[in-house]
């Protein structure tokens, strides 16, 4: 929490702040988040796979059909958004890697537990993001509020979740 703190006193963009102690903190979830970028990856180079998935969402009326979003290195909130989709594609996207015979690829319950609790907590972060990085209003007077909203959420996040929270 202190390193939030720290932060608030170096004239920086807020986002860009809020960028690297995300970027820091997912460190603890690296292998998880790389399992994660293996299978979205896996995904991107396979027409045939993309093809499968499209199909099983028709099958499972999920209109539109969602696209499997890979991580960019240097923007943390598409790490969110990718463990959000494969999140929210995980039955679809486990039924296509077993019909294909990928079951290396496949993660099991914890994991995909663990990336629902990542997807919860970064969603948080991904808002304020947004809220800062907004060119519709002034955000420097608003950084320090929604930086306190962060740590309050961080402290009762950490309290009733599994994840290892270390900023």
């Amino acid at each position: 929490m202190k390193f939030l703190h720290c932060f608030l006193l170096v004239n920086s963009c807020g986002a860009h702040i809020l960028q690297l102690i995300i970027k820091s903190s997912l460190i603890e979830a690296e292998a998880l988040i790389n399992s994660c970028q293996l299978i979205a990856s896996h995904f991107s180079r396979s027409p045939r796979l993309l093809q499968q998935l499209k199909e099983e969402q028709k099958l499972h009326s999920i209109e539109p059909q969602l696209k499997i979003i890979l991580s960019v290195e240097t923007r943390w909130n598409s790490t969110f958004y990718m463990l959000e989709r494969l999140s929210k594609l995980r039955n679809d996207v486990e039924r296509v890697l077993h019909n294909n015979g990928n079951e290396e690829y496949c993660l099991n319950k914890d994991e995909w537990f663990h990336v629902a609790e990542l997807v919860r907590l970064l969603a948080e972060f991904e808002e304020a993001t947004r809220m800062i990085s907004s060119d519709k209003y002034p955000t420097l007077s608003i950084f320090a509020f929604i930086v306190r909203g962060l740590t309050k959420y961080l402290e009762d996040f950490s309290s009733k979740s599994s994840i290892a929270i270390h900023v």
